[in-house]
């Protein structure tokens, strides 16, 4: 009788808006208080002490910096490249890459749910990767089309035999490069500027975001 009386008392301090843990507190306290008596209220700060100088919680900060860490980072995006990497060849590959993935990701930030819901975030955006053979198809094939990047238009012409010219929409200057094809996607030499490399996904009808790395750098439309 007293343990259920305790119960519907703690449950009624968490409807009230009391933190859960003062409500904890406060049900154990009586309780001690009806079971044991008033001498045994005493056990109360003992054990309060005990439990909070336990070894087991100097993990639970770190494990949510490090959850933290991997939210707000591309670390999340690069893990599942690397498990797309690994198992894509499979059927079923990115469903397969998508639950080792989340392995890695819950076993280093401690919450699986947490790890299910960053790579639920990534996994769809690796699916609408387009793969090297189809940018070539959609875009190298001397045909001008628009790019914006940093609120900067440009007509964007790749031709077959590996050149680029790039027109800024208004007043700029013409400029001109070298691309190739690479295994992920493609990659861009400017005049005067270094390689660089990045993928391209579709990113609604007739348009397409250009990633490097987790990052969109430009978005191209047709």
């Amino acid at each position: 009788m007293i343990s259920l009386l305790l119960t519907i008392l703690l449950l009624v301090f968490i409807f009230l808006g009391v933190e859960i843990f003062i409500a904890l507190g406060l049900a154990g306290s009586l309780g001690i208080l009806l079971f044991r008596g008033p001498d045994a209220l005493a056990f109360v700060l003992t054990s309060f002490f005990g439990q909070v100088t336990t070894f087991e919680l100097l993990a639970l900060p770190l494990f949510v910096l490090m959850g933290h860490v991997l939210g707000k980072s591309p670390i999340g995006g690069d893990l599942f490249n690397v498990a797309t990497r690994w198992v894509s060849w499979l059927p079923g590959g990115l469903a397969i890459a998508s639950i080792g993935a989340c392995t890695v990701f819950g076993a280093v930030s401690g919450v699986s749910v947490a790890g299910v819901a960053a790579i639920a975030s990534i996994a769809p955006a690796f699916a609408a990767v387009l793969a090297p053979a189809d940018i070539q198809s959609t875009f190298f094939t001397g045909q001008p089309f628009t790019a914006a990047a940093s609120n900067v238009k440009y007509k964007m012409t790749f031709t077959a035999d590996g050149k680029m010219t790039r027109q800024p929409i208004g007043a700029g200057a013409r400029n001109e490069g070298t691309w190739k094809l690479s295994k992920d996607g493609f990659c861009s030499t400017w005049k005067g500027s270094k390689q660089n490399c990045f993928r391209v996904q579709t990113a609604g009808d007739n348009k397409w975001s250009v990633m490097k790395g987790s990052t969109v750098v430009a978005t191209w439309t047709k």
